[in-house]
Order: structure tokens, then C-alpha cells, then sequence
């Protein structure tokens, strides 16, 4: 499924015995989005921060409307699940994303559980719903950061890859006319630099790949940043020494 990493509670395995009257007290002093349904998934309650959440206006847009539905075709799959997980006394958590009633894209960090009557019998699905849109949506802003890092890092590399060749050339001029030691000394100090830029490069995209926290990539992607500054400079250090060696006669045999 695409809607995100589902855990499901491994000691849920029980029946809840909690009072009609507990739940909706449980639910009204809550600053959580939390809803009751029957057991077949309609909604029956949702306190104030759920119809604030999914932007309700009134009584009459919740009247019949089953929970399910509210989630699109590639998501709801998690609700259905969720659904029937709790007619087994089970309670499922999941993150997804859906539209509130006024087309407004929200995520949302969601748990789902039964709650039992005196007897037993499952009498209603409690559903608590926390905002996280706005985590998802930096979520989101950091990955597309990171994509526009490795694409300036591939240029870069690409770019040293094709100076390097030049550079090799214009050591092969620069020994046939007597000038090794100064170009080598030149050579030295940017092929020195090159490996220093590289190794950040390298082991900043690979703790990208690896995954870490937003603060952390966002201390990386500055690294990324200074490193590709560096590289440029590199590269125009290198066309300037190629431009140095072209401009020099060649030797007469």
C-alpha cells in the first residue's frame, strides 16, 4: 500500500469494556481530531477538533457518511483493514492522507481501536486522528532538496571528470616543453582539493542515503552546497592553467 508504514499493537489482543459516557467525555476533552463510528465504519460522534480538522459545518455532511470513504482508492485499503482489525478486538495505527469536505489535502497519524460493551460485543470504533500535514509537507521540501543536491553533485563530478582528462593533456604538453615542475606543483595542490571535495561529496550522499533526521539533512545539504562552490572554483582553476598551457608555443623539435 502506499499509505505509509502501518503498526499494528501486538497486546491489543483484548476486549475494552469502557463506557459509552467515558469515551465521549475521553473524546470532548481532547485537543486530538477523534470521531466514534458504529461497527460497520459510519460515523456516529466527532468532537470539535475532528470537525475542525476535515472542515465540518454542519451535522448534516456527517449523516450516513462512513468513515472509509473518506480516504482515496490508493489509501483506503489501511481504513478497511482498520475496520475490520478492530471487529477482532485489535487496534491499528497507520498515516495517510485525505481531503477534508472542502477539498483541503490533510495527512494525518491515525489510531484505531474497539470499544466493547458490558457483554463484550463490539459497539463502537474509536478513531483518533492527529494533524501532521505540515511534517508530511517538510518531509516533502527536504527530499526534494536532497534531489536537487545529488543532481548538482553529478554535474559537478561529471564536470571534474572531464577536467581531469584535460588536466592530463595539458601534463603531457606541459612535460614536452620543459615545464613539469611548475604544472605538477599546480597539478598537486588541485588534484589535492579535488579529493577533499569528493570525499564530502561522497560521504554526505551517502548519509542521505542512508537516512537521518530533518536537521541533520538540512546540515548536509549546506555541506553538499559548499562543496559544489569549491568544486566550481576548482574547475576554474583548472581552465585557467589549460588556458596558461595553450597559449605557450609549441617546442621545435
Amino acid at each position: 500500500m502506499s499509505s505509509t508504514h502501518r503498526q499494528s499493537i501486538g497486546d491489543s489482543q483484548r476486549h475494552l469494556t469502557i463506557p459509552a459516557s467515558l469515551v465521549a467525555t475521553f473524546m470532548y476533552s481532547s485537543s486530538d481530531a477523534m470521531a466514534t463510528l458504529d461497527p460497520v465504519g459510519v460515523i456516529q460522534h466527532a468532537n470539535p477538533a475532528w470537525r475542525a480538522a476535515m472542515e465540518v459545518t454542519s451535522d448534516a455532511e456527517l449523516a450516513g457518511l462512513n468513515w472509509q470513504d473518506l480516504w482515496p482508492t490508493d489509501m483506503r485499503g489501511e481504513a478497511v483493514q482498520a475496520i475490520q482489525r478492530a471487529h477482532a478486538r485489535l487496534t491499528t495505527r497507520f498515516t495517510a492522507r485525505c481531503q477534508t469536505l472542502k477539498g483541503q489535502l490533510r495527512w494525518f497519524d491515525l489510531t484505531i481501536g474497539p470499544v466493547a460493551d458490558a457483554s463484550g460485543n463490539l459497539s463502537q470504533i474509536l478513531v483518533q486522528s492527529r494533524d501532521v500535514t505540515c511534517y508530511k509537507l517538510r518531509e516533502t521540501d527536504l527530499q526534494n532538496s536532497v534531489s536537487a543536491a545529488e543532481a548538482a553533485l553529478d554535474g559537478v563530478t561529471r564536470r571534474l571528470e572531464t577536467e581531469s582528462q584535460r588536466l592530463a593533456q595539458a601534463t603531457a604538453r606541459a612535460e614536452q616543453a620543459k615545464d613539469v615542475g611548475l604544472v605538477n606543483q599546480h597539478v598537486g595542490d588541485i588534484v589535492h582539493d579535488f579529493n577533499n571535495v569528493l570525499m564530502v561529496l561522497s560521504s554526505s550522499s551517502s548519509l542521505l542515503h542512508r537516512g537521518v533526521t530533518p536537521t541533520m539533512q538540512a546540515e548536509i545539504l549546506d555541506n553538499i552546497d559548499l562543496a559544489i562552490e569549491r568544486g566550481y572554483l576548482l574547475v576554474r582553476h583548472l581552465q585557467d592553467l589549460l588556458r596558461d598551457d595553450a597559449a605557450r608555443p609549441e617546442p621545435i623539435d
